[in-house]
């Protein structure tokens, strides 16, 4: 496996039935490619380098894997144009690549893979609460996410890039997470993998969701239980073996009932096993 294919890497295509959450993900791709660190000179060829990266996400279809977004990997600024992307309002439409591609393009840190989760509970886009420093490094403009939901939450409707956006939110924390296990096999786990095993249970979610479930989904229960099978794939994509025991787990012993979470789990084991044949 080189450093543009993730487990499984087969091109793989975004399918999603809105309203229904009923959809499936393949993102069977996680880059190990973490080359962010120096700042280079912005020349003629960055802007270019940047502009590409915008169009290649305004125009893609199928996205977003590590060996499609391969040809921006060593530029410094691409994480940093995403973030820009995710806070400009004419970008919408493209969201859901976008959030795809910062989990594949940025460097691992920690309070970025928590942003990932908490983007999923809140009714803010992506950029609201995140920016860059001077030195292109990622920092938080604001403190951490509550969790405390009041009534007015509940009557905040979501459009639906953002509510796209928010769905593959998770996954692209599983993307993230993969770059600092494939660095280091034996690194410990971060809070936000717990985070994460905690959210592939749907009560999880009805505790910290704070956006209205309708029109995107039929009612509560729903898009909990598509969030808790988010959860499952990024844990997945992550690639500590922490998060392939409690897959197991969920497989031998919780047996997931609700027909999204379970076909999340299928999907999930599947990309955790080389030797799996079958695609989604």
């Amino acid at each position: 496996m080189d450093a543009t294919t993730g487990p499984a890497d087969v091109g793989s295509v975004i399918t999603r039935t809105r309203k229904s959450g009923r959809g499936s993900l393949v993102l069977c791709s996680v880059a190990g490619i973490a080359c962010f660190a120096a700042a280079g000179v912005y020349s003629s060829k960055d802007v270019r380098a940047q502009g590409n990266l915008q169009n290649y996400l305004r125009g893609a279809i199928s996205c977003c894997t590590a060996r499609q977004l391969a040809p921006f990997a060593h530029d410094p600024r691409a994480p940093e144009t995403l973030i820009r992307m995710l806070d400009t309002p004419v970008d919408e439409p493209y969201w859901e690549n976008t959030v795809l591609a910062l989990g594949v393009l940025a460097p691992y840190r920690e309070d970025l893979a928590e942003h990932f989760v908490e983007f999923a509970y809140t009714p803010d886009a992506f950029g609201a609460t995140w920016g860059w420093s001077g030195n292109h490094v990622p920092v938080r403009n604001g403190g951490r996410v509550s969790v405390r939901i009041s009534a007015s939450d509940w009557n905040v409707v979501i459009s639906e890039g953002l509510f796209a956006a928010k769905m593959r939110g998770l996954v692209a924390c599983g993307n993230l997470l993969n770059h600092l296990s494939r660095a280091d096999s034996k690194a410990a786990a971060p809070a936000s993998l717990t985070t994460l095993r905690e959210a592939t249970d749907p009560a999880f979610w009805q505790t910290h969701v704070r956006w209205k479930s309708v029109p995107h989904f039929a009612d509560d229960t729903e898009r909990n239980c598509a969030l808790a099978g988010e959860a499952v794939k990024a844990l997945a994509f992550s690639g500590f073996p922490e998060a392939e025991a409690w897959l197991n787990h969920m497989r031998d012993v919780v047996n997931p009932r609700d027909p999204v979470l379970k076909e999340s789990l299928e999907e999930a084991l599947c990309i955790e096993n080389p030797s799996c044949s079958k695609r989604y």
